[in-house]
């Protein structure tokens, strides 16, 4: 986004509230330290060929665009200090299942059996003040590197860590919705949208894993619930394209069925949420292509409208999906019916 004195600015530019990454042990070369679940630190810092927190005017403009070239090329030959994040879930699940194939780094290959995958979700309104975010985080098409429109990237410089960032297994998520393959298991695209309780509820378990006993609002919560549900809508493909989905069947700007929104709206009203103040959603940058991404927007605005009353006197707590779904008949206890099925083959 950058400052108005910036070399990088572009007016009306805004930095999403939330951003996702995806990694495993191979992300990034594989360096020791660099993915972790308490932070991200890029391989530029981590080697100690960077120390400045963010990039401001001095630097050579064209220095920066040859190192965001390298980042985006995927070369490690050459440390840079950016890591790499996104505003569409279901990219930064796609990176985290994926490697770089040993014997051709331009293929990618699905992990073997065994290796761990993580999903990281950035709050960038705790990252720091506006000044702070506009210098450090970037999207990708805002530094005009030619055949380098990458329109699902957003490149963070330095070091992430501390109450902004979470960080879960894919183990964790899969032991909490009772999925040994998610996120394989969200269904794939169909000329007919629609959800079922399962996915419904097992949305809600996903997102009960990132909650954390210091937080003090449902944001981050609701934020990954909605990112959840929209692939689970929507349908996922068999590849992510870097540039966003070209089909747009439910318009440029897809919302969900009232009456679906207002069944996803009574469940997590069982929660009780409380909103820390903070818009859910911020500007509408790259959602051209992303139908999931205005599929989660469109939640959280409308769960933004409800409950933006909720913060003044009342204390948040995090809450047990789990018993929430149990007491109610209709989101009582689920298997994942495609586990079972695949025992049975």
């Amino acid at each position: 986004m950058s400052t108005p004195d910036h070399p990088f600015h572009v007016p009306g530019l805004e930095i999403p509230r939330f951003l996702f990454r995806g990694f495993n042990k191979y992300s990034g070369g594989g360096f020791p330290g660099q993915n972790t679940t308490d932070g991200i630190v890029p391989l530029g810092f981590l080697q100690g060929c960077d120390q400045k927190m963010e990039i401001d005017g001095k630097m050579k403009p064209e220095l920066v665009k040859a190192r965001v070239r390298i980042h985006c090329c995927q070369h490690t030959y050459h440390p840079t200090p950016f890591s790499s994040w996104t505003h569409d879930w279901r990219t930064a699940l796609g990176f985290a299942r994926n490697r770089q194939s040993p014997k051709d780094p331009s293929k990618w290959q699905y992990l073997e059996d065994g290796d761990e995958g993580y999903i990281a979700v950035l709050d960038t309104s705790a990252l720091g003040d506006e000044r702070t975010l506009r210098n450090r985080i970037f999207h990708v098409p805002q530094f005009d590197v030619p055949r380098l429109h990458i329109t699902c990237e957003w490149l963070i410089w330095g070091p992430v860590s501390g109450p902004a960032y979470r960080c879960v297994p894919f183990s964790a998520i899969r032991g909490a919705v009772g999925c040994r393959e998610w996120p394989r298991h969200i269904p794939r695209k169909q000329s007919e949208r629609y959800l079922l309780p399962a996915d419904i509820r097992k949305s809600m378990l996903v997102a009960g894993c990132f909650q954390r006993e210091d937080d003090t609002s449902a944001d981050v919560m609701l934020a990954v619930a909605a990112a959840e549900l929209a692939p689970r809508f929507w349908g996922r493909e068999h590849y992510v394209s870097p540039g966003g989905d070209p089909e747009t069947a439910l318009g440029t700007e897809p919302l969900w069925p009232r009456d679906v929104l207002k069944k996803l709206l009574d469940l997590i009203a069982l929660c009780k949420p409380v909103l820390s103040g903070r818009p859910l959603v911020r500007g509408s940058t790259a959602l051209e292509g992303f139908p999931r991404v205005n599929l989660m927007y469109d939640l959280l605005s409308d769960a933004a409208a409800r409950w933006r009353d909720n913060n003044s006197g009342t204390t948040w707590a995090p809450v047990n999906w789990r018993l929430i779904l149990r007491e109610s008949l209709e989101w009582g206890e689920s298997l994942c019916e495609r586990c079972l099925n695949e025992e049975d083959l």
